[in-house]
């Protein structure tokens, strides 16, 4: 799915950090640059063609084309929630798969940065190490627990190999 403008015309997704000349620190990756690589890797790990790829995502509801998916693989195209739902069907990887810095060899990694605004040299570059990028995805195998200011500023952000003693709707309750 794309955005619709306001003439009622198809709109691409918001341009990634990368095709907007931002960098990252030495060490990191930004989140669309790594979804990129991986869909990539896991195309080509399937040995599926980008027209391929772009056929299967058509099924599925989406107006791709090989120009798509090449863009996509290049970090010149963001995926939106919808695509990357439905590449997880098309490529057999899951979202945890799919945004691993470390890659479909999954043992090392550099650290997934959140993107950054361009004019705003202040604004902090939060990163997450790749052993806790299932985090992200799932609370079962590890908790993301930021820590923000009293001025709503990120302070830090915190992993635990537990989680806490929390639903998704709260406190559990003892029976």
């Amino acid at each position: 799915m794309t955005r619709v403008g306001t003439r009622g015309r198809e709109v691409a997704p918001a341009k990634t950090p990368a095709a907007a000349g931002e960098k990252t620190p030495k060490g990191t990756r930004f989140v669309a640059d790594v979804l990129a690589e991986n869909i990539r890797a896991y195309r080509l790990l399937r040995r599926l063609e980008q027209e391929q790829i772009a056929g299967r995502m058509q099924l599925l509801g989406h107006r791709w084309s090989r120009v798509t998916v090449s863009e996509v693989e290049r970090g010149r195209r963001n995926v939106t929630v919808p695509e990357m739902v439905s590449l997880v069907v098309v490529l057999s990887a899951s979202v945890e798969q799919l945004l691993d810095p470390r890659g479909p060899g999954g043992k090392t990694g550099p650290r997934l940065v959140f993107t950054r605004r361009a004019e705003d040299e202040d604004f902090p570059l939060v990163s997450v190490d790749s052993k806790y990028v299932t985090g992200l995805v799932c609370s079962h195998k590890v908790y993301v627990a930021p820590e923000w200011s009293s001025v709503g500023l990120l302070k830090s952000v915190l992993y635990r190999d537990v989680r806490p003693d929390l639903t998704d709707v709260g406190p559990e309750e003892e029976s």
